[in-house]
């Protein structure tokens, strides 16, 4: 007997279920991306806790179950937001900078610029510390400066150098004066303000100067820079 028919019938029929996977997984990538993108925008512009999922239901056009499977809880959704900014400050950084590390910590100067200059951007960002207001290290936002740190700062202090209390003293640092800006932006100039908080870091992390000297000057020529190519900066 010829089974060369149905094997032939079988081959087609697991090629079309290869497209069929491929299709469904690019639908849900495209769907992941929709709802990302609708969800950046309501939270700009309404706030976090201001937008529900029904309204993240109709401005993506999706049910809640398809928000559910990509996103098990809303916090997850602003945190990949918050991750979006970054990168894409990242990304104008490498602009700028050609050390990596020097990039990452740029990329913050950058966000301090919009929490200044956009007041939907500024009041999502220091939102964020509002939430989480403790440095517990396994929550969202701990995990993000964290994570900056071994990126950045890692090279001159290495993050397995730094006890939990030093961490969290820096955090609680960063935390009180986001909220200060939160309360009266008009009152901070931008490079005042970075510099600052920089150098106040290092101070908590007992960095000596001399170990920050190439990272300083560096920065201070992204910034030259960069408000060269931006007059508004």
């Amino acid at each position: 007997m010829n089974n060369s028919g149905n094997c032939s019938i079988l081959f087609i029929v697991k090629l079309e279920g290869f497209e069929l996977a491929d299709k469904k997984y690019e639908t849900g990538i495209e769907t992941r991306k929709l709802i990302l993108a609708e969800c950046r925008k309501l939270f700009l512009d309404n706030g976090f806790h201001e937008t529900s999922y029904n309204d993240i239901c109709k401005a993506a056009h999706v049910n809640r179950g398809s928000i559910y499977y990509h996103f098990k809880q809303k916090d997850m959704i602003r945190y990949e937001i918050l991750w979006e900014i970054y990168t894409d400050n990242k990304r104008t950084a490498e602009q700028y900078t050609s050390v990596s590390s020097h990039q990452y910590v740029f990329a913050l100067y950058l966000m301090w610029r919009q929490i200044l200059t956009d007041p939907k951007l500024g009041r999502f960002l220091t939102d964020y510390y509002t939430d989480y207001p403790v440095y517990v290290p396994q929550k969202d936002l701990p995990v993000f400066i964290t994570t900056l740190y071994r990126n950045s700062l890692d090279e001159l202090l290495p993050i397995s150098d730094v006890d939990e209390f030093t961490m969290a003293s820096m955090y609680g640092y960063i935390g009180v004066i986001s909220q200060m800006v939160k309360a009266a932006p008009e009152r901070f100039s931008l490079n005042t303000l970075f510099w600052q908080v920089l150098q106040c870091c290092f101070h908590i992390l007992c960095i000596p100067e001399e170990r920050t000297r190439e990272l300083c000057e560096d920065l201070k020529q992204c910034i030259v820079n960069f408000c060269e190519n931006n007059t508004s900066a």
